[in-house]
């Protein structure tokens, strides 16, 4: 069939291959333009980043006040309606007083 010197040819193209396209490929200005090129996604400016640790637990603390607050203010008007009678109603408020 072929021989030796077909052996040794096919084995060259085999090698060859992948160390030129990795060459090609694997040079910066090559990758910058393939990846510029193929980009589908395009995200929008940075704007402010997430709060980090003690800038969170300010957060927090804020958020919790502030559902305490929410909660009292819940809670003493509850407590209104139950003393004029609007606050029990029975099930789903159709039933009941």
């Amino acid at each position: 069939m072929g021989g030796f010197s077909l052996e040794v040819f096919k084995f060259s193209l085999y090698l060859s291959i992948p160390v030129v396209a990795t060459c090609i490929y694997a040079s910066p200005s090559n990758m910058e333009r393939i990846v510029a090129a193929t980009r589908y996604v395009t995200f929008p400016p940075e704007e402010r980043r997430p709060p980090k640790g003690e800038e969170l637990e300010e957060e927090d603390i804020f958020k919790k006040v502030k559902m305490r607050r929410i909660n009292i203010r819940d809670m003493e008007r509850g407590k209104e309606k139950e003393r004029n009678g609007e606050g029990k109603r029975g099930w789903f408020g159709i039933w009941g007083n």
